[in-house]
């Protein structure tokens, strides 16, 4: 069960003010570099899983303190850094025993430099849109790990599908049919080579240049796992698009920004990879759909979890999603009631 922090008054008495959080970072970061610190900042946005302090310490570096009510999966990180480099902040735990006895663990990552993209004025929204999926694609084509995906489709991607199939939940029920259609392909699916994925990939979990808008960070990459190449890109939906007022709208800068995201990721992939782009995109195209079934109706400890009602709501149009390289001058998508969710 993930523990959610609505505010301060979810945390342990230790911790239950931004003050006693501040405080209780500084001497974390001192003690682990040696050096004091010189000031501290928060996220405008709090996490719902932790509580965040950036110390800048004496020599002006930057670190993160983290406070979390659950241990967290280094695993991840560590995945990603191996191919993504300083993109991703280096994360270790640090032993606070007042905390432990609170159950809070503590964690320590450098400070990956940028802004978040969710900070940007409206104005720029639209230039940096573009801007950001492209440099998106390039930094994904950097990120294969295994020539195949043998083990993640057996392990993760087929128990998480047979869940969908023997569902009786209503919402589930009525995609039934796709389910099944992907599920036969997951033999195919197996084949394409093995990419880090992001779990939450969005304008709070991706830092950017704010002069280029080129993507300097990522950050959160707990619960993510690598996934088979196109699965893992889901997002593209809502990265070159948005959910607003409980439906999903297709920007007027759409088209460019997802077209910019596959075309810098494709230029950027190992020869062999990008092969199966020009061989079978149809596969690719199906990996991604399976990456937005599940990312729909995700599923925690082999039980689905209550799907986001917005995401089902624009599934049906999500589901008709063309690559690129497969519409050709056509629109991205064609479902029939794509017009109300422009």
């Amino acid at each position: 069960m993930v523990i959610i922090i609505n505010s301060n008054d979810d945390m342990p008495r230790s911790l239950d003010t931004s003050r006693k959080q501040i405080s209780r970072a500084k001497h974390i970061a001192s003690e682990r570099f040696g050096l004091p610190a010189k000031s501290t900042r928060q996220p405008s946005e709090p996490g719902f899983f932790s509580r965040t302090v950036i110390v800048k310490l004496k020599d002006d570096r930057e670190v993160v303190v983290q406070f979390r009510p659950e241990t967290l999966d280094l695993k991840p990180f560590i995945v990603a850094k191996s191919v993504l480099g300083a993109l991703v902040p280096d994360i270790e735990e640090i032993l606070v025993e007042a905390l432990a006895k609170d159950r809070i663990w503590t964690y320590l990552m450098t400070c990956v430099p940028g802004k978040c993209a969710d900070d940007l004025s409206n104005d720029r929204r639209a230039e940096a849109r573009v801007k950001y999926c492209r440099s998106l694609g390039n930094v994904f084509s950097k990120a294969q790990l295994a020539e195949d995906s043998s083990d993640a489709v057996e392990q993760y991607i087929r128990p998480h599908m047979q869940l969908l199939l023997d569902s009786e939940d209503a919402t589930v029920v009525q995609f039934r049919e796709e389910v099944l259609r992907l599920h036969k392909r997951l033999n195919d699916i197996k084949k394409l080579p093995l990419f880090v994925a992001h779990y939450d990939l969005n304008e709070l979990n991706f830092l950017i240049d704010p002069a280029t808008f080129e993507v300097t960070g990522l950050i959160d990459w707990e619960l993510s796992r690598p996934l088979p190449l196109g699965m893992g890109f889901e997002r593209i939906h809502v990265l070159a698009g948005e959910y607003s007022r409980g439906i999903f709208r297709q920007l007027s800068e759409f088209e460019e920004a997802e077209r910019g995201f596959w075309n810098t990721l494709c230029a950027g992939l190992l020869p062999e990879t990008k092969a199966f782009f020009d061989k079978d995109p149809l596969l690719i195209q199906d990996a991604l759909k399976l990456g937005t079934i599940l990312g729909c109706f995700m599923q925690e400890n082999g039980e689905l979890i209550k799907p986001n009602q917005v995401a089902c709501r624009a599934l049906p149009v999500h589901l008709t999603y063309q690559l690129p390289m497969i519409r050709g001058s056509k629109q991205p998508y064609t479902h029939e009631n794509t017009e109300r969710f422009s």
